[in-house]
């Protein structure tokens, strides 16, 4: 099995030993480049931010986008990381896209998704070095993995979205001795379009 299916191999030795190793799935890679695309052909000059832990996952002239994506049939909760993550420059619009994936060998792989954003014009070598940066160097079997989207939902990040800033703090100051803040918001119920 080493010489035949040395992935599968090495899968069962580290089930074995008990996973040390963690093992991002790809589907909210995926799901981040899918959305890049989209936004690719809308505005020619936006930036896959998320490979460098921006705030927002992905940054144009005059929009930023959050994606958030889940494996989750029935739940639409998502887990905003930081009060930074869904904070607004006044200057421009803020989005948050959702994606319900699954896995799938009818689905799309980081490789297809890479080749679909280099032929729509987003810079191979750019894109190889963000890729890298976040664990998916050429040749990973992560790439390789197929999901396919279910949902695809656009929430505008507004007034009226629940949301935790600095603006939600007295002179938007983080109380003293707090670090990090992360929450879950429950986006059933809020209005959003289908992109």
């Amino acid at each position: 099995m080493l010489t035949e299916e040395p992935l599968r191999w090495w899968e069962g030795w580290r089930e074995l030993l008990g996973n040390a190793v963690s093992d991002k799935e790809p589907y909210s890679v995926i799901a981040e480049m899918m959305v890049l695309d989209t936004l690719l052909s809308r505005h020619a000059h936006v930036t896959w931010a998320a490979a460098y832990g921006g705030s927002h996952d992905i940054e144009g002239p005059d929009g930023s986008y959050e994606v958030k994506s889940t494996l989750r049939k029935y739940e639409s909760n998502v887990t905003i990381s930081s009060h930074h993550q869904l904070g607004r420059d006044r200057k421009k619009s803020l989005s948050l896209y959702f994606c319900r994936m699954e896995k799938s060998v009818h689905g799309v792989s980081i490789n297809d998704m890479a080749g679909q954003l280099v032929r729509d014009g987003y810079p191979g070598d750019m894109l190889e070095r963000q890729l890298g940066h976040m664990g998916y160097k050429q040749g990973t079997s992560g790439r390789d993995r197929r999901y396919k989207c279910l949902e695809k939902r656009k929430y505008p990040v507004d007034d009226s979205f629940p949301r935790i800033t600095a603006d939600s703090f007295i002179n938007g100051v983080m109380p003293e001795g707090i670090t990090k803040i992360e929450y879950t918001v429950d986006l059933d119920g809020l209005d959003y379009s289908e992109w």
